[in-house]
């Protein structure tokens, strides 16, 4: 067992006292977006990573742009922009739609607050 502290983290709130999600203190980079999916969410990002690098010399403007829509995905689920069944039904094929579990996004946290992305 492994214990973790977190530390106070800010959260947007709708009017009914709901929350969005948190606050990012920055845009993430392509790494950090993939580093979040693969190691707080078990996306299969190998499979991602691939699939570019073998379009990236006939699709290369394609390409990149799914790399700026990535980053923005995963934004948008810390952020509370983009809900779960929207990102793995983008990237994931619904791969992943029934493991899913709260520790997968305190584990989000955690890394957010590692790498210095959340207020």
């Amino acid at each position: 067992m492994k214990k973790i502290t977190l530390k106070p983290f800010k959260v947007s709130v709708r009017k009914n006292g709901f929350w969005d999600g948190l606050s990012l203190t920055r845009d993430l980079t392509i790494n950090e977006a993939l580093y979040i999916a693969d190691n707080a969410f078990g996306v299969n990002v190998t499979l991602i990573k691939d699939d570019w690098k073998s379009r990236i010399k006939e699709e290369r403007e394609d390409v990149e742009e799914e790399k700026e829509e990535f980053i923005s995905d995963i934004q948008g689920l810390i952020t509370g922009d983009n809900y779960w069944d929207a990102f793995t039904n983008r990237w994931t094929c619904d791969e992943g739609m029934d493991d899913i579990c709260p520790a997968m996004f305190i584990q989000m946290l955690y890394i957010c607050q590692q790498k210095g992305l959340i207020d």
